[in-house]
């Protein structure tokens, strides 16, 4: 059987260095993680108010109901090699099950237990804290309406098949878009002196970490703060092929190339 191990590449850098973006199923609390490769990112604020015509008045009455944010975003996985196409390949599939809730079973009927609920996580961009932490202690809670799955036809296939038999397709590069409703759980709005609810020692970290925050908030933990290591270098996505091995036969068990998720 071919020995399908991933080889460390550029592209691991950022992963390690936390540059990932992170989610997680709140019903079971599993969580995936993927390299930070974003190809579209916007952070909408919206408020709602509600209009009440009244007779003889130019102007209908205006009542606050509520501000709601959604992130829309997308992002592509590259694979350097079959190992982590599979790999990513899997993380996708876990993704995409993310969507259902859990069930619970009762004298012989079954019924939602949990709503799919989940969190989202990108360093200080998309968070409920500091950049720093894992995405159940600081990614931001929400709801999914859902993914959009899309392989880049353009970049190709890996193609698990020998000996003439019909094997599996591992696509190159996948991207993923989505929209992201925020469940806020952060102290939001003003009070009566016009300070911002949230602010911390003169900082705030709603909805990004600002610079008083980073210096003035004790890091996670009580860690230092990682290396700053020089940006990675990502490869052509035409050159992909150079890093995938020939496949001599076909391995019976998915074991062989599967990884750890997390």
């Amino acid at each position: 059987m071919p020995s399908w191990t991933h080889q460390h590449d550029a592209t691991d850098g950022y992963f390690e260095q936390g540059k990932k973006l992170s989610f997680q199923h709140i019903p079971t609390g599993k969580r995936v993680h993927f390299k930070a490769f974003l190809t579209d990112y916007t952070d909408s604020f919206k408020t709602k108010w509600n209009s009440t015509e009244v007779y003889g008045r130019n102007d209908a009455i205006q009542t606050f109901q509520g501000t709601q944010r959604t992130i829309s975003l997308g992002f592509s996985i590259p694979a350097s090699d079959v190992a982590e196409s599979y790999t990513n390949l899997d993380k996708c599939s876990l993704l995409m099950r993310m969507l259902y809730p859990s069930y619970e079973s009762l004298q012989g009927s079954t019924s939602i237990a949990k709503a799919p609920l989940l969190r989202l996580k990108f360093l200080n961009l998309i968070s409920k804290g500091s950049a720093r932490g894992d995405v159940s202690g600081t990614g931001l809670l929400g709801t999914v309406g859902g993914f959009t799955f899309a392989p880049d036809i353009d970049a190709g296939f890996i193609d698990w098949s020998s000996n003439n038999q019909p094997g599996t397709l591992a696509p190159k590069v996948i991207k993923i878009s989505f929209e992201f409703t925020v469940l806020h759980e952060e102290d939001l709005g003003w009070d009566l002196e016009g300070n911002w609810r949230g602010d911390y020692e003169g900082g705030s970290y709603f909805p990004y970490v600002d610079a008083r925050s980073g210096a003035s908030r004790p890091v996670d933990g009580g860690l230092p703060a990682p290396p700053v290591s020089p940006p990675a270098r990502i490869p052509e996505l035409d050159e992909a092929s150079d890093y995938i091995p020939e496949l001599d036969e076909v391995s019976d068990t998915a074991a062989d190339y599967a990884e750890v998720i997390e």
